[in-house]
């Protein structure tokens, strides 16, 4: 069953009030009621579009008031990426932050990578993001000891060059901004999700925006974690991937069933190629590569069709397309 909408609001948890099913204190939400959770790693027989399930309370929680819809204020985010892209250590950042991770300096220039500064956790890059008409909504700042956080008063949004569909290929919908500063800087086109299932709409919204429509290619990182299986329920001991055994392959799932759904049309999806973790790992690994060998790469593992995604994520038997699509 998909969850679709609800007649209370919903509350973000918190470190006060973490989530009653995970324990989490970021990322789900419980309604204002108290008679709902939407846990974001512990499955249910309800899934919501968005990313989640919803679990219905037998001990209702106590009621919140729920906050009101948080408005975007576009102009203001598009003058804080500007400023924090012009700010007095941008430069130095930009260059350190690609030789770290092993990125070109240019690329991170033409996505608009800034800088600024932390009282208590000192010098960052920020990641613009954006929404699926180009509309800046935030950005993330990103620490050297690989920290991520996202600003303030902004909203996630998707990480992508401004002309990014002016490329040919498929389009590779990656996780995080740092994937797609590799893929662009072997000539890919890419966009990147801020989270393993989120951004879906944006994405759709982008993609429909296009005259020419490429295909599509969700990725998902190499991130298992077999320690985590039989930690819950919905986890067991053989589970082939799921939201807490393996976040990417999830995820790669969770988006291209979502993007099918929003558009009407067959996505596909794979894990990254070579046993790398994620695409930046894989640009590391074949420096000088080009596009085309990105693609030749992945040829192995696209071959899965959105409609048999679907069925696996409703039966949760995705065993028989484990190796088809590059893991162990």
């Amino acid at each position: 069953m998909v969850y679709e909408r609800t007649a209370s609001k919903w509350v973000r948890v918190s470190a006060s009030e973490p989530c009653s099913i995970c324990g989490q204190k970021r990322y789900c939400t419980r309604t204002a009621d108290g008679t709902a959770a939407k846990c974001m790693k512990v499955e249910s027989g309800t899934s919501v579009k968005t990313g989640g399930w919803v679990h219905k309370l037998d001990d209702p929680l106590p009621e919140r008031v729920a906050p009101p819809p948080r408005k975007i204020d576009y102009e203001l985010w598009r003058n804080r990426c500007a400023e924090a892209y012009r700010h007095k250590l941008a430069g130095k950042v930009r260059a350190e932050e690609a030789e770290r991770l092993g990125l070109s300096p240019g690329i991170l220039d033409r996505l608009y990578v800034g800088a600024g500064v932390d009282a208590k956790h000192g010098v960052y890059s920020t990641w613009p993001q954006r929404d699926g008409k180009a509309r800046f909504v935030g950005y993330c700042r990103r620490f050297s000891d690989g920290t991520k956080m996202s600003e303030k008063g902004g909203k996630q949004g998707l990480f992508y060059l401004l002309h990014w569909y002016l490329s040919a290929g498929p389009l590779f919908v990656v996780e995080g901004g740092s994937d797609v500063a590799a893929l662009a800087g072997i000539g890919a086109v890419t966009i990147g999700r801020f989270s393993n299932v989120g951004g879906a709409d944006m994405i759709a919204t982008a993609w429909n925006g296009l005259t020419k429509k490429p295909q599509i290619v969700v990725v998902g990182e190499m991130d298992e974690k077999p320690h985590k299986r039989g930690t819950l329920k919905s986890c067991k001991l053989d589970c082939p991937g799921c939201s807490n055994c393996w976040p990417g392959k999830y995820g790669a799932i969770h988006t291209a069933v979502q993007l099918s759904s929003a558009l009407g049309v067959d996505v596909r999806w794979a894990m990254c190629p070579d046993g790398c973790k994620d695409a930046r790992e894989w640009a590391s690994k074949n420096r000088g590569a080009s596009v085309i060998d990105w693609i030749e790469d992945m040829k192995g593992g696209v071959n899965v069709k959105v409609s048999q995604a679907r069925q696996l994520l409703m039966s949760g038997t995705m065993e028989s397309e484990v190796r088809a699509l590059g893991g162990p």
